[in-house]
């Protein structure tokens, strides 16, 4: 630990108006709550070991202990052990600190309150702050929908698309994957929706077949995401996992066939989904078949006053799919005229609003029977 030098922590270290300055005078400091720790933020949403601070070639750095609300450098999430200078802004969770240094030979009391330091220059974004409290309270409402066969109107199973449940916060899944994505929080969030997907989900519905959404970065490293899979299908064996890959991810051909040779061993099925929204990846597809394939809102909206050539072009991606043995889904069916042409295109199943739109598992179960349980004419 160097001598020449003495670094402190400035900031409101608890609910006193008083700005208070800390010395690290000690290696390891070890922030968090309770005993054993040199900053112990008690009655925050710190972790209890949340992050240390440490020298390594007179450098100042800190690292992160698996907290479960990150700390952050200069509004950026860290990963691995970050090199420190004076002057950056850090947050353990939400609680905010300056870095500071003085001269060893300056001999002016550290603890005292500083009156004209003033408040920090920034804080972490208002809509950080309220993510970390919808990840606290798991404030989100599981939504399902339904996913229905055109032969005989059962339903084949259900996807989960889920709501933001905090008040005056963003309530749609894009807008709080983004703010999950600048957190470095994706999997941890998606890990949320799934979960309490299930939990809520099968509380209602017998043996489903439940469609649920890959994250892009779930799916560069999959083996926390397996895991999580598994842990899910040992609590709830009744119900048969079906994995939605969007469409743009299939193009590593080794890693997809590898990839779908894991899930199915371990009992779980494929989907592509947005096929497409992009480039239609035939080749992908036929080199590595999913189980089923979900054609895009944007080739089936409308497709019963679309354009020959327009209907010609799905029939033949159907064709194609249904010859490699794929279940065939049309996505954003919203009219009986989509039925129609949908049915007529040859698709197996078709999801959307004309089927209802996605609601919480008690405004509907699933049938039992085969047959017409939608409540919606087919013809």
């Amino acid at each position: 630990m160097p001598t020449d030098v003495q670094w402190y922590l400035e900031g409101y270290v608890d609910s006193s108006p008083s700005f208070r300055r800390i010395p690290i005078n000690t290696t390891p400091f070890l922030i968090g709550r309770g005993r054993g720790v040199n900053l112990d933020l008690d009655g925050t949403n710190v972790s209890r070991r949340h992050a240390e601070l440490f020298f390594f070639d007179n450098a100042l750095l800190v690292k992160d202990l698996n907290s479960r609300n990150g700390t952050f450098v200069n509004f950026n999430r860290i990963g691995a052990p970050t090199s420190l200078k004076g002057g950056d802004i850090i947050h353990f969770s939400t609680c905010e600190f300056r870095l500071g240094w003085r001269s060893a030979a300056d001999t002016n009391e550290l603890y005292n309150t500083s009156s004209d330091v003033g408040a920090l220059p920034r804080s972490l974004s208002v809509e950080s702050k309220e993510f970390l409290e919808l990840m606290r309270l798991e404030a989100v409402i599981p939504l399902f929908q339904k996913i229905v066969n055109l032969n005989d109107g059962s339903t084949i199973g259900m996807e989960i698309l889920s709501r933001g449940a905090l008040m005056n916060f963003y309530t749609m899944p894009a807008d709080l994957l983004r703010v999950a994505a600048k957190m470095g929080m994706e999997e941890r969030f998606c890990r949320l929706l799934r979960e309490k997907g299930m939990r809520t989900g099968l509380t209602f519905f017998g043996e489903p077949m439940v469609f649920i959404n890959a994250h892009p970065v779930e799916l560069k490293n999959p083996d926390p995401f397996m895991k999580d899979l598994v842990e899910i299908q040992a609590l709830y064996p009744q119900a048969r996992i079906v994995l939605e890959i969007p469409e743009s991810l299939v193009t590593d051909l080794p890693r997809m066939r590898d990839l779908c040779k894991e899930f199915r061993e371990q009992g779980f099925l494929v989907a592509y989904d947005d096929f497409g929204a992009g480039q239609a990846r035939l080749m992908e597809m036929a080199e590595s078949p999913p189980d089923f394939l979900k054609f895009d809102i944007s080739l089936v909206r409308s497709l019963d006053t679309a354009a020959r050539a327009r209907r010609q072009m799905v029939k033949m991606f159907v064709k194609f799919a249904s010859e490699l043995g794929i279940i065939t889904i049309a996505e954003g069916v919203e009219t009986q005229g989509e039925v129609a042409a949908v049915r007529e295109a040859g698709f197996d199943a078709a999801q959307g609003y004309y089927f209802g739109r996605p609601g919480p598992p008690e405004s509907f179960k699933l049938s039992e029977k085969s047959g017409n349980d939608t409540g919606v004419p087919l013809d």
